[in-house]
């Protein structure tokens, strides 16, 4: 797999979904399978993968808007750890306010 899908378990199944639907016909164009679909996790099991986009897969749940000021290096640093651990903002957020309520915990 490669890094884009890392920790997004939602986009390997999509990925195989797409791979599972196709099969090559004799002439060697796609020729689409009569095998049922399997399902997207997260998704309802009618969900038809042909009408599932990219926002519904990035679908998190999450619907507070959060807007801050932050340091550059911050941000940037921020983006970083997203990109190589496969999170989105929100969830990195998350996490951390997660890590610092157990570090006040212990103290």
């Amino acid at each position: 797999m490669t890094t884009k899908t890392k920790g997004r378990p939602h986009l390997e199944a999509l990925m195989d979904v797409v791979a599972s639907g196709y099969e090559q016909g004799a002439d060697g164009t796609p020729a689409v399978k009569s095998a049922p679909q399997p399902t997207l996790p997260g998704l309802p099991a009618n969900t038809d993968p042909g009408e599932v986009d990219g926002r519904t897969l990035r679908a998190t749940g999450r619907t507070h808007p959060f807007a801050t000021r932050i340091r550059e290096d911050v941000h940037k640093q921020m983006k970083r750890i997203v990109v190589r651990d496969g999170l989105t903002l929100g969830e990195l957020l998350e996490k951390a306010v997660e890590a610092y309520e157990r570090e006040q915990s212990r103290s």
